[in-house]
């Protein structure tokens, strides 16, 4: 994470269309945790991309050629994590 003059956790990258959400979702983990001291809403989020990784699911970017997972966009990716974070929650 980047520091800003105001002090608000930023990530240090960016993501640009066609590329994965999860390296930012993991930021969100990470900041939860480590700036906020919010360990259990962390843990939820890791395992909510768990989740979607157990359930068949990959993005363009974390998987291997001839892998069997369904590929998804970062707004698809992003919103199975949002469900299964529903579920945990």
């Amino acid at each position: 994470m980047a520091a800003s003059d105001d002090a608000t956790p930023r990530p240090a990258f960016c993501s640009y269309p066609g590329q994965t959400s999860y390296s930012m979702i993991g930021s969100v983990a990470l900041m939860l945790d480590m700036s906020f001291g919010m360990t259990e809403e962390a843990k939820a989020v890791w395992q909510a991309m768990q989740k979607v990784f157990e359930a068949g699911f990959s993005t363009g970017d974390l998987s291997s050629p001839g892998s069997a997972s369904t590929l998804l966009s970062t707004t698809e990716f992003g919103d199975k994590v949002l469900e299964s974070l529903e579920d945990l929650l």
